[in-house]
């Protein structure tokens, strides 16, 4: 067979690796879960998985052996050993193995990037090693140009999620930074290993624009790794170069020292302000929000780590620690409290692999340091291609410390792995046997088997997230039936995500009934979203997320049915939640609205005021505080809180709390003035259109009260143009005579 032949195979396999490292960076997908993230490591997976079959089918028939740099095979293999035997130890095994569906990083992708590992480092030769290095680059310098895009013409294109930080096709400023990162100590190896000038001028642009991506995506960590690196490639020079260049390193190293230390003396000049990146590392201080929680994060990390001190609770099981010494303080408005990584890899190694994972993985990084300074040359390059992929790797290992690994930073670590040990001298040793038919046949399973593991594991997937995308849309525009099809094909897809995809449709499931939406048959739909929950909480049962999803659903279904048994069912999935974060204010916040369903008035107003004890900073527990004390007639109690919440910035955020909170102010209160402007607000932020002409009574009514006779005119007159009919409404006798006092025809 001329296509078995070990040639095509490793040419098989060098196509595949191109296409890897240019379309993965690029791609992202809007109509699936989780854009940025889900199709790129989809499309590296399958990848992998096609190469795999390739690769086996070389191995048959002798056209490929592994590398040898033991040192860095025996450290690679002791790490996976450690996380999986954490895995097993841990406290949730699925997790371990899968992720969550927003990353997808278990150990069953950490196998595809150790895969990648064996395959590249044991098939590429150095004018392929070259040519993917030359293509990642350009990809790069690409990504950089999108990026830079994205604060104008490219917005809405790419989904902007920060203002401020672009994040590209990553969809996240650290993302993309990190992606750049290594990018553009690759691109100053090649522009030293090129001759050419115009070659040099265009390398020479590709690292403009990468540091430029770099500077805008503003991550600190980013910026200082960078710092680091360069620091180190400067040194190297200095020492080992020739006599001009070290000369030259020496000149750059003083320059370096005079800005850092102009930057340093200046921090506080305007001037910084105007330079992308530059003014975060200035203005950066302990009292920082993001500062001090990360600080939290790691403190917790350690906590986890002397729970269980040797293997820890899991590769990707943070989230139980975190959860269960969780910190109040970390609720300010606006800020997430959902931290499943400390933000900080080795002390992430800490707390789920316990000392066994973090000594493997430093020993790897240290397996790494070694391989790369043993390998060799061969004079298959211009120049010395070491120092610059080491600074690349030390780099990497200093944003580590305030950071987590990411699909780019698992790929280009693992591919310098790669680079470094093909170069470590196993090039050229491998020979094709004389193929026998068993051989041959064997090689057609392997690469059969490839194609069946894409359709087995990455399709599915894609499928689901694709059905939740169009489910969520669908029932987004009013189109239950469509949404219920599609959320059908996500729940049943084989998919391991099909727990987090349960929490999702039992929130939607819910929200149409608050909202009138109502899905077919919703009975079973309620009895098939509560065992998917249930399922879900049996697989994961230390997730107190799937606790608060039950809870939330009980109620929601209460609204539907009012059987006080779900109620009860509520309450029983919110103490077992406090049991597992004793601390979240979230969990109160829950258990506070089923008392209030519940007609438990004083039980949830109690509730609300342990959360605000228990971080009385935190603007969320003053304003659902507030608005309890408004509910049971507290007037005074519940001026002082909602006072307080604004002060600490946590303003109304929805329609139905604006609507509520403007409701507690007029007939409790009697501040109708207050009032409007709170129903104004709750228009604002209605996204259904169906609620307009509900918010535009009640806004005309309250400038009425207030006085506003005009402003009330012209909100009669914006709900008689919205078709209402006033006289068929129920308060029609109450509306009578205030609209003949506004001289309001009917």
């Amino acid at each position: 067979m001329f296509f078995m032949q070990p040639a095509m195979l490793k040419r098989g396999i060098y196509a595949l690796l191109l296409v890897l490292v240019v379309t993965v960076p690029l791609i992202f997908w809007q109509a699936s879960l989780f854009p940025f993230q889900i199709p790129k490591l989809l499309v590296f997976e399958g990848a992998v998985e096609l190469m795999a079959g390739l690769w086996v089918a070389l191995l048959f028939l002798g056209g490929a052996r592994l590398p040898r740099a033991r040192l860095l095979l025996i450290a690679l293999g002791a790490f996976f050993i450690s996380l999986f035997i954490s895995a097993f130890a841990g406290v949730d095994f699925l997790r371990s193995m899968w992720s969550s569906a927003d990353r997808m990083l278990g150990l069953v992708a950490l196998f595809h990037f150790g895969t990648l590992f064996l395959i590249a480092a044991s098939v590429l030769d150095a004018g392929q090693w070259k040519r993917v290095w030359q293509a990642s680059y350009a990809t790069a310098a690409a990504a950089a140009v999108l990026a830079l895009l994205e604060r104008g013409p490219l917005m809405d294109f790419l989904l902007r999620q920060n203002p401020g930080r672009p994040g590209g096709t990553f969809g996240n400023p650290a993302f993309l930074g990190i992606y750049l990162l290594f990018h553009l100590f690759i691109g100053g190896w090649l522009w030293r290993e090129y001759g050419k000038r115009g070659a040099r001028a265009w390398t020479g642009l590709g690292l403009l624009l990468i540091l430029s991506g770099i500077m805008f995506s503003q991550t600190i960590a980013i910026m200082l790794g960078l710092a680091i690196g360069v620091l180190f490639l400067v040194l190297w020079y200095a020492f080992t170069g020739s006599t001009r260049v070290r000369r030259t390193s020496v000149a750059v190293l003083a320059c370096l020292v005079v800005l850092g230390g102009t930057l340093f003396l200046t921090r506080h000049a305007p001037l910084w302000d105007k330079v992308p990146g530059v003014s975060r590392i200035t203005d950066l201080s302990l009292a920082q929000v993001g500062v001090g929680d990360r600080l939290i994060a790691w403190k917790i990390a350690v906590e986890g780590w002397r729970e269980r001190p040797l293997l820890g609770y899991g590769p990707e099981n943070f989230y139980v620690p975190f959860e269960k010494h969780y910190d109040p303080h970390l609720l300010r408005t606006g800020n997430s409290t959902v931290f499943d990584k400390p933000h900080n890899l080795y002390l992430e190694y800490l707390a789920t692999g316990g000392v066994v994972g973090l000594v493997a993985y430093l020993a790897l990084l240290a397996a790494a340091g070694v391989t790369l300074v043993r390998a060799r040359w061969q004079g298959d390059f211009r120049g010395d291609w070491r120092p610059f992929f080491g600074a690349a790797l030390i780099a990497y290992a200093v944003q580590n410390a305030f950071l987590f690994d990411v699909l780019a930073s698992y790929l280009f670590f693992f591919l310098i792995l790669a680079f470094a040990a093909a170069r470590n001298g196993n090039e050229g040793e491998s020979r094709s046997r004389r193929s026998a038919a068993w051989r041959t046949w064997a090689g057609v399973g392997s690469i059969l088997t490839g194609v069946v593991i894409v359709f087995l594991l990455p399709a599915p997937i894609a499928v689901q997230g694709h059905s939740y995308y169009i489910a969520l849309d669908s029932f987004l525009h009013n189109d239950p039936n469509t949404s219920q099809v599609h959320w059908q094909k996500a729940l049943t897809s084989r998919s391991p995500y099909r727990d987090h995809i349960a929490k999702d449709y039992a929130a939607t499931l819910t929200q149409g009934i608050a909202q009138g939406v109502l899905f077919p048959d919703l009975p079973a739909r309620k009895a098939e979203a509560f065992a998917a929950l249930q399922e879900g909480e049996r697989r994961h049962p230390m997730d107190h997320t799937f606790l608060l999803a039950l809870a939330d659903f009980h109620n929601g279904i209460y609204l539907w049915q009012s059987d006080p048994a779900e109620l009860e069912a509520a309450r029983n999935e919110e103490m077992k939640a406090l049991a597992l974060s004793p601390n979240r204010q979230e969990v109160y916040f829950m258990l506070a609205r089923t008392q209030l369903l519940q007609q438990d008035m004083p039980g949830a107003l109690a509730t609300l005021k342990r959360a605000v004890e228990l971080n009385p900073e935190a603007g969320e527990s003053h304003f659902f505080y507030g608005l309890m004390a408004y509910e049971i007639g507290d007037a005074s109690l519940g001026e002082r809180e909602i006072a307080r919440a604004l002060a600490l910035g946590r303003e109304p955020r929805t329609s139905d709390e604006a609507v509520r909170l403007g409701e507690a102010v007029g007939d409790k209160q009697g501040n109708y003035a207050a009032a409007a402007g709170y129903f104004l607000k709750a228009r604002e932020l209605a996204a259904n259109p169906e609620l307009f002409p509900n918010i535009t009574l009640k806004l005309a009514i309250a400038h009425y009260q207030a006085g506003n006779l005009e402003g009330a005119r012209a909100e009669f007159g914006n709900l008689k143009a919205q078709g209402v009919d006033v006289t068929r409404l129920v308060i029609w006798p109450a509306l009578r005579p205030i609209l003949d006092r506004l001289g309001i025809s009917y």
